[in-house]
């Protein structure tokens, strides 16, 4: 939202009158700090949808979310929420979890359900880049992710079930959908594309554009030079999407998981283990975590 409102209006105008044949549904993820009265016109008229980074109550958002002059923004961005809710705009909210908030089930979900916030998806700190999670190479991750998930979902199978959890929600699909073609879009070639301000392409896990590694290249060509048919080729000829496949049968063949997960994400078994042509990582661990608290609370109603 560092653009004026204004060039989201003269662009959406452009695809709009580009793409007839096709259906194109616009989306913000914002820290909410800019929410205003203009913004929730636009989004209004374009029908966008909205997300917002939000860690949860003051005290734990603004211990990593801070103004360049080491303020936090919890403040502005839940002023920016309030905002929508008082427009009437459905968004949904992305919670990082940290060793604070993992600790913390009854007063995170207490939060939420005051805030009147419905809609929440859980991020965990992930190795991506140079960045290195501490987070999830402690030996009590495993547990205390469980037990943070199980108890959020008691909370809000009791209090508030209306609430969407992503977790849930996306373990649910792929548990009814066993045997159906999982796809994962993570491993399919130009499921994902991703674009830089430059017109550069890439593809897979979103998180690799702009990223380095010494055995792949992320990039593809250019939108502004290359054709769909010389990306597409460079793409399919990439040691990247070799190693991408042989990792994910690698993953068919010895993970009992795979048929609701699909063999991970590129991007987290490349900056955790390697190699794209790997199997588990922290990433998939949590994600397991997550479909045994699904499955157990099935079977246990």
């Amino acid at each position: 939202m560092v653009m004026p409102v204004g060039y989201y209006e003269q662009m959406f105008s452009l695809i709009q009158r580009t793409s007839d044949r096709i259906a194109v549904q616009h989306a913000f993820q914002t820290n909410g700090t800019l929410i205003s009265d203009e913004w929730c016109d636009l989004i209004n008229k374009w029908s966008v949808n909205v997300g917002v980074s939000l860690d949860g109550p003051e005290e734990v958002h603004d211990l990593h979310r801070k103004f360049r002059n080491g303020t936090g923004s919890f403040a502005s961005a839940y002023r920016g929420i309030e905002l929508l809710q008082l427009r009437q705009i459905d968004f949904h909210v992305i919670t990082v979890l940290t060793q604070g908030s993992l600790s913390s089930p009854e007063s995170m979900f207490e939060f939420f359900f005051n805030a009147g916030i419905d809609n929440i998806s859980f991020n965990i700190e992930e190795t991506e880049g140079t960045h290195e999670s501490a987070l999830t190479k402690q030996k009590e991750f495993a547990t205390e992710y469980r037990n943070f998930l199980t108890k959020f979902l008691e909370l809000a199978f009791v209090h508030r079930p209306q609430m969407s959890v992503r977790e849930f929600e996306s373990c649910t699909q792929a548990i009814l959908g066993y045997g159906k073609g999982l796809r994962n879009e993570q491993a399919e070639p130009l499921s994902i594309l991703s674009f830089d301000t430059n017109g550069t392409i890439s593809t897979f896990s979103p998180e690799l554009l702009g990223m380095k590694h010494p055995s792949y290249d992320f990039e593809f060509g250019n939108v502004l030079e290359d054709s769909f048919d010389v990306i597409a080729g460079r793409i399919l000829s990439s040691k990247l999407y070799s190693d991408i496949e042989a990792g994910r049968k690698a993953c068919e063949a010895v993970c009992e998981y795979f048929s609701v997960c699909g063999g991970g994400a590129p991007a987290n078994k490349i900056f955790e283990n390697g190699t794209a042509n790997s199997t588990q990582t922290a990433y998939c661990r949590s994600h397991q975590i997550a479909i045994d608290v699904v499955l157990d609370k099935i079977a246990n109603h």
